[in-house]
Order: C-alpha cells, then sequence, then structure tokens
C-alpha cells in the first residue's frame, strides 16, 4: 500500500480566462466515499471551451458563461 500525499494538484477556476494551477490539502473521504489516486489526466475541448467563456450547452444566446469561480 502506498502512503497518500498530503496535497495535490487542483485546477480552480478563479475568473473567466483565469484558471489556476495550485497545491490543495488532499480531501479526507467521507462514510461511503474514496479516495482514487490519479496517474495522468487530459484536458477536454470543452475545457478550453468553457475556460474561454463558451455558454453551457443547450442555453439560450442570453445565458452567461458556463465558467463560474471559484
Amino acid at each position: 500500500m502506498t502512503t497518500i500525499p498530503k496535497t495535490m494538484h487542483a485546477i480552480i477556476c478563479h475568473a473567466l480566462e483565469g484558471y489556476r494551477l495550485k497545491n490543495y490539502p488532499v480531501p479526507t473521504p467521507s462514510h461511503g466515499e474514496i479516495l482514487l489516486r490519479t496517474h495522468s489526466v487530459g484536458i477536454c475541448a470543452s475545457d478550453l471551451k468553457c475556460c474561454l467563456g463558451a455558454p453551457h450547452s443547450g442555453a439560450t444566446p442570453t445565458a452567461k458563461a458556463i465558467a463560474k469561480p471559484p
């Protein structure tokens, strides 16, 4: 069994086009939850569209951007 680290990297949306990579404490799972370790991740085209302010899928033309800080 490997040791669980105390911190992890996470990308948080602080504003439109304001995504930041930071270190955060590793969460402690609650009853009925599990903690998974990821070895790699990817970025989808929809992630980039969200960061740049694309409206939510299926939203009206007057809908606000999908990115909701933080």
